[in-house]
């Protein structure tokens, strides 16, 4: 019997090391809307919705709700292939996807990032056909406790059947507040400002140091 019915995985800090990417994706990205932005400019405004970094550029209003289009297709259409494909997975993170998926494990993408480029990801790294579900952030809202809800609502999982993988403060949060177990992603490549203050205060049911950990804690 499968340890949990549906985990549940952070993207960036967890398994992508995806700072510098979000960095030069985000400085091509203004540069096809006609914006020369600094590369420290975008990366000081990384961590916050897409809507606050627009703001902090300079993007409002109608301009706004236009880039958000521009956006998505800027995923979609391929204009950040090159350094998508580029982007650095945490040891052995992608051995452990197909390990857990071939083991019968349900695993979904629950991430901050935009649905369009989280899906994007997974294709150019091969990885698309081991997550049920990609549950992306919306234009304006961080809500991945609800994102996590409506994924166990979905496939009919008891929170107390679940585990939720992340390498942050909020991450360990959600799961204590749905009820779910919690994973925390003590990693090299993690967002995490104080891992041991982390840990003592949420007290996550796991922490790995590496994806990999995963293998013997779940099979």
């Amino acid at each position: 019997m499968l340890k949990y019915e549906h985990i549940m995985f952070d993207m960036d800090g967890t398994f992508i090391d995806s700072r510098n990417f979000h960095g030069l994706a985000f400085q091509r990205y203004f540069k096809s809307l006609g914006k020369a932005v600094d590369m420290e400019a975008v990366k000081d405004a990384l961590g916050v919705t897409v809507a606050d970094i627009f703001h902090r550029i300079g993007i409002t209003g109608a301009e706004e709700e236009r880039a958000f289009d521009h956006l998505a297709e800027f995923y979609k259409t391929g204009a950040a292939d090159d350094l998508i494909a580029q982007i650095p997975f945490g040891p052995h993170a992608k051995e452990t996807f197909r390990v857990l998926h071939q083991a019968g494990y349900r695993m979904s993408i629950v991430t901050n990032s935009f649905t369009e480029l989280a899906e994007k990801i997974l294709e150019l790294h091969e990885l698309q056909e081991y997550f049920a579900e990609v549950a992306g952030a919306d234009r304006h809202s961080l809500d991945k406790e609800g994102r996590c809800r409506a994924i166990l609502g979905k496939y009919g999982v008891a929170a107390d059947r679940a585990l939720y993988v992340g390498d942050a403060e909020r991450d360990i949060e959600i799961a204590n507040t749905i009820g779910c177990d919690a994973c925390f992603a003590d990693v090299p490549i993690g967002w995490a400002k104080d891992p041991e203050a982390l840990v003592h205060r949420l007290a996550p049911a796991y922490v790995i140091r590496g994806l990999g950990e995963l293998q013997a804690l779940l099979t």
